[in-house]
């Protein structure tokens, strides 16, 4: 029996994650799609694939949940795809830039 294999995407709902759904659904691929969302997410972007993807609430700061998801969802990939990205805002919140750009790309890494 061939299993189908898993992708994970992170901020799957953003600009860019959203855009790979796109890519992906509409290529038709033969992956398990599971999306990473934060409880604050806007589906607007995706609400047109929301039936082609299994969404699963993260906060990618937290060690603990990120390493239950990843044990959960067992991925091939991961298109790591979270983050913030506004340059305005870092200049106010270093300290939210560090924790979304650079511990939660550690935490996936650990989870690996």
């Amino acid at each position: 029996m061939i299993m189908s294999k898993r992708i994970l995407i992170t901020g799957v709902s953003g600009f860019v994650g959203s855009h790979l759904l796109d890519l992906l659904v509409s290529n038709k691929v033969d992956f398990e799609l599971y999306g990473i969302i934060r409880e604050r997410s806007s589906l607007e972007k995706i609400r047109h694939n929301v039936d082609s993807i299994e969404l699963i609430n993260c906060d990618l700061v937290n060690l603990g949940t990120v390493l239950n998801v990843v044990k959960q969802v067992k991925p091939d990939y991961i298109y790591h795809m979270a983050g913030e990205s506004s340059v305005k805002l870092s200049w106010g919140g270093s300290l939210s830039m560090v924790n979304n750009n650079i511990i939660a790309t550690l935490n996936i890494l650990e989870a690996l």
